[in-house]
């Protein structure tokens, strides 16, 4: 191949952005080309299996030249494409000020980058985009300006809410993984966009945070979006919105709970990516994603054990929203209404002798499949202060009630089945975009609360999917600290600038039906 480095990308302020490029060797062919817009630098290959060892990632499946969660270069051109590596414009030795996840002047940039690759005298004149995490997320916000030579994407595990999926889940502020990126994406020899001072300045969903929310209804290219259920806290929930609101007429979800990175990088589903590519980039007329279902999706049953199911949509419209109600005088979860109230207490800093969580259970006495968005309505009180953070999740134990691990933030193998998050003061909630499956906080304003006094608290809980066998049990825990932990040096979503103080207390019975809300999917 041939490789050219450090490439100045003129740009419409008249900058530049640059980008390392390989192509084939034979220029005779026209070649496509398939971008990654990136902040972690064109000039280091990132291999995962060094940094992330516990990514999953074979290093047999990429090359030297793979640069950080992009498409190594040695496979696709080989196949005739050429790859281009462009840092995000301002950043390392780029000229002008950096922006990040944004939909203005960042997006704007990489649109030149695609229309400056298309006319180069090597190119067919079409453009795709490939890769991971950021390199997702900037997919979905340049192809909402609708690029002439972009002809298509396939967003793998991207966030397109920076607010509510990165900076804040459910109100809470992020501790580790959000300060983590912002200084390793704040890289350069000029100004740039100062994302954890600007956290500071805007705890409310404000016009900064509007502009770093996708687009997703701008979009019309053809999608082929990758999503996982096993990244709770980071990609999970904004790669299923981005497939549910593009306006794609061509677009396909393949949706899975393994490691991300492993996947991305896993042989079949690179073969499955090109195969996408080979009919947008190259005009293959007879492909194999033309027999392509509209959503392919993991039903699992334990780690790495799972059925791929063919499905027309997603969410499943044939999905039964069903309650589960929270019975705390037997720390139970039931299909039926309890008629008394009672009501079960934690420390809500999970110290001292006191409970530290609340745990409610049901077995289920035939298979059961819950796949879709899930929700939590709790009626809560505290004996002190005047917020409350509060901490859920849903958990698979097995006949014998031991957890049932599942794959979780692209390292871990031991996670739960799906979380949710809510800072009290936060849970207005925004009524023309939530569901009774899917409350979404409209976070405009701080509505504190008073001690003793019981609040309704509807928490979103991400989507997921998995089926319990009879005898296996849904867990579901509350708690006022973060439900899993990991060693301080572990990039993780952690919430360490928590308010709580005193006891949490959660009712439920008579005239406080706390529940959960799960689809529950019939049998075919």
């Amino acid at each position: 191949m041939v490789i050219e480095i450090h490439v100045p990308i003129p740009l419409r302020n008249g900058f530049h952005a640059f980008g390392d490029i390989y192509r084939p060797v034979d220029e005779l062919t026209k070649a496509p080309t398939l971008l990654s817009w990136t902040p972690y630098g064109k000039h280091n290959p990132g291999p995962l299996h060094v940094i992330y060892p516990k990514s999953g990632t074979d290093p047999s499946w990429i090359s030297d030249y793979t640069n950080f969660e992009a498409p190594d270069p040695v496979y696709w051109t080989k196949y005739g494409y050429a790859i281009a590596i462009v840092d995000i414009a301002g950043t390392w030795l780029g000229e002008g000020n950096a922006t990040y996840s944004s939909g203005a002047e960042e997006a704007e940039f990489h649109y030149d980058t695609i229309e400056w690759l298309a006319k180069l005298p090597w190119s067919n004149g079409k453009v795709g985009l490939s890769g991971v995490s950021y390199l997702a997320v900037s997919q979905w916000h340049v192809a909402a300006l609708n690029p002439p030579s972009l002809a298509c994407i396939c967003p793998d595990e991207g966030w397109t809410d920076f607010y509510r999926e990165v900076v804040r889940h459910g109100g809470i502020p992020c501790t580790s993984f959000f300060p983590y990126i912002a200084h390793r994406w704040g890289a350069a020899i000029t100004e740039h966009e100062d994302l954890l001072e600007e956290a500071k300045q805007h705890p409310f969903f404000d016009a900064l945070w509007e502009s770093k929310k996708a687009k997703l209804e701008n979009i019309t290219v053809p999608a082929f979006v990758i999503a996982s259920f096993s990244d709770q806290g980071l990609h999970t929930r904004g790669t299923l919105e981005g497939y549910k609101k593009i306006r794609s007429a061509q677009k396909w979800l393949l949706v899975h709970r393994r490691r991300k990175w492993e996947f991305y990088y896993t042989p079949r589903i690179v073969e499955k990516q090109r195969a996408f590519y080979e009919k947008f980039l190259k005009g293959v007329t007879d492909s194999p994603v033309e027999k392509w279902p509209k959503v392919l999706l993991e039903v699992s049953d334990r780690s790495y054990q799972g059925n791929f199911r063919e499905e027309l949509e997603w969410p499943l419209s044939r999905q039964l929203l069903t309650p589960l109600y929270l019975d705390s005088s037997a720390r139970s979860l039931s299909f039926s209404q309890p008629k008394s109230s009672s009501s079960f207490a934690y420390d809500a800093q999970g110290s001292g002798l006191e409970p530290s969580r609340a745990i409610y259970q049901i077995t289920f006495d035939k298979e059961t499949e819950i796949s879709g968005h899930i929700s939590a309505t709790l009626y809560m009180e505290t004996t002190s202060g005047d917020d409350m953070d509060v901490f859920v999740a849903l958990f698979k134990l097995d006949n014998e009630s031991k957890v049932v691990g599942l794959p979780f933030y692209a390292v871990y193998l031991d996670g739960p089945l799906a979380l949710g998050w809510l800072r009290a003061s936060h849970r207005e909630l925004d009524t023309t975009l939530s569901s009774p499956e899917q409350p979404i906080l409209s976070h405009q304003r701080e509505m504190r609360i008073s001690q003793n006094k019981i609040y309704e608290l509807n928490i979103e809980i991400l989507p997921s999917s998995v089926v319990y066998n009879p005898g296996e049990k849904l867990c579901l825990v509350v708690q006022g600290t973060d439900i899993t932990r990991r060693p301080l040096k572990e990039v993780f979503a952690r919430h360490d600038e928590r308010i709580n103080d005193g006891m949490h207390r959660i009712w439920s019975g008579g005239d406080y039906q706390s529940r959960l809300l799960v689809p529950i999917i019939p049998d075919s």
